[in-house]
């Protein structure tokens, strides 16, 4: 079995400063072709952003786990961490999607997305805890 570790994430809204593209290589869980996404900020819906398919149509709600969950500590596999070749000094952040469709909206705390900011790319992952 893989090792699985806690990595030190940064906060989100301290890396943010523009509209920003990540690429996923596969895509994202049920939808493999899902896979350049661009984010962007509408100051009256803080602390949500917009996260839209490159060319395409698919859009997501997503923000930082942190701000709802200061404690949110998910055990992440080192296979996601190389499989993004995330290099030592590289800042890394996590975003969840937001189911809107429940009432109230819930954070995917299960499945976020693993983000290499540095390299503008990411993945989503399944954590080994519940976080």
């Amino acid at each position: 079995m893989d090792d699985i570790e806690l990595y030190p994430f940064l906060r989100f809204d301290a890396l943010y400063q523009k509209e920003t593209t990540f690429y996923f290589p596969k895509g994202l869980l049920g939808l493999p072709n899902v896979k350049e996404l661009y984010l962007t900020k509408e100051q009256k819906l803080e602390p949500y952003f917009f996260l839209d398919q490159l060319n395409g149509n698919a859009r997501f709600i997503v923000c930082d786990p942190f701000t709802f969950f200061p404690d949110y500590s998910p055990l992440i596999a080192r296979s996601d961490l190389r499989e993004i070749a995330i290099q030592d000094e590289s800042p890394l952040f996590l975003l969840t999607i937001v189911n809107v469709k429940s009432a109230p909206p819930r954070l995917n705390l299960r499945a976020p997305l693993l983000i290499d900011w540095q390299q503008k790319k990411g993945k989503q992952i399944i954590v080994g805890n519940e976080g």
